[in-house]
């Protein structure tokens, strides 16, 4: 099973497809370098004619080769410029096949799966090349929904904390929680014994 992995990027799902935009970077079977972002919508009577025919319309916003220059006006694929289709995931793989691939399936992954397609510094993680990891995700999401739980048990009617996953190290999370004035984070490693390892560390940005 040849699998390629998709950063959820927007905040809702759209349709039968987990999230209404989705970006990934991978190669094609001649070794070529393509970045490829799509987003979905709801089709309604104020939509334009052209995508009238799709139930949930699918449009490729950005889809280019990627180079040392990463100049995504000079690289980009004519072909896939504004396409529209139905926001499904067949067709996302069809699309992502006719670019000279043979994946045999999509996969768009949760935020706390910890794929960003976007290095921290420069360049991209490919999704052809990402290892999920659903034991950790599922512990992620369950050590937010810890702390998600912890501050509305403080009287914070919208939590505000923000926690993701290291880009060098998978077993690693950040944990940011915002106060009056000021922020802290926390380190934390991803095991069964998580909250013997929270640990508050400089986070470099911020303000902590």
């Amino acid at each position: 099973m040849k699998t390629l992995y998709f950063e959820g990027a927007g905040s809702v799902p759209r349709g039968m497809v987990e999230n209404c935009r989705i970006r990934t970077a991978f190669k094609n079977d001649n070794g070529e370098s393509i970045y490829l972002e799509m987003s979905g919508f709801e089709v309604t009577k104020n939509s334009v004619n052209s995508v009238k025919k799709f139930t949930i319309a699918g449009i490729v916003d950005h889809c280019h080769y990627i180079f040392n220059d990463d100049d995504c006006n000079k690289h980009g694929i004519i072909s896939m410029r504004h396409k529209t289709f139905e926001y499904s995931k067949d067709e996302i793989l069809s699309i992502v096949n006719s670019l000279g691939c043979s994946f045999n399936e999509v996969v768009i992954l949760p935020d706390l799966a910890g794929y960003r397609v976007f290095k921290d510094r420069e360049g991209h993680n490919f999704g052809d090349e990402f290892q999920f990891n659903a034991e950790l995700t599922s512990r992620a999401e369950e050590i937010r929904a810890h702390f998600y739980a912890l501050e509305k048990s403080e009287g914070k009617q919208y939590p505000n904390l923000s926690l993701w996953v290291d880009q060098d190290n998978k077993e690693m999370l950040h944990l940011l929680r915002h106060f009056n004035g000021y922020n802290k984070h926390w380190s934390i490693t991803n095991s069964e014994n998580w909250q013997e390892s929270i640990v508050e560390t400089v986070l470099g940005k911020c303000a902590c």
